[in-house]
């Protein structure tokens, strides 16, 4: 019983932050990342990701990983970890932002993962 309220209030969340991306200049916030219907922004990088620049995003069980050229350079300004990781997310060798399940609640980690999978589907990835 309380696993469907659960999956009823996420499925909600999940409609309504589609709906506010759909519109002209919505976005979302999520801890210390900010999703626009253009762009993710991660608190303290040094510039904004453009969705269009993206190259690959995939969805998996406990990390989102979100690959775009020259993404180093990009996040300058965050303080990362010797391993290139901060709270909920890290920086690979490979240009890949990676966000992680750790620490999320299962409400929160199935909107955000539910969310970015509606992103991904909607990206023409492939053909670049």
């Amino acid at each position: 019983m309380f696993g469907d309220i659960i999956d009823r209030v996420v499925e909600a969340r999940v409609r309504h932050d589609l709906s506010e991306l759909a519109t002209e200049g919505g976005k979302v916030q999520y801890d210390s990342i900010e999703i626009g219907g253009t762009y993710l922004y991660v608190k303290g990088a040094a510039d904004e990701i453009r969705w269009d620049e993206v190259t690959r995003v995939t969805v998996d069980d406990h990390q989102v990983g979100i690959t775009v050229p020259h993404l180093r350079r990009r996040m300058e300004g965050i303080k990362l970890k010797a391993d290139g990781r901060r709270e909920n997310y890290r920086v690979g060798g490979d240009n890949t932002l990676y966000i992680e399940d750790k620490g999320l609640s299962r409400c929160r980690k199935a909107i955000i993962w539910s969310v970015l999978s509606h992103i991904a589907d909607s990206l023409d990835t492939e053909s670049r």
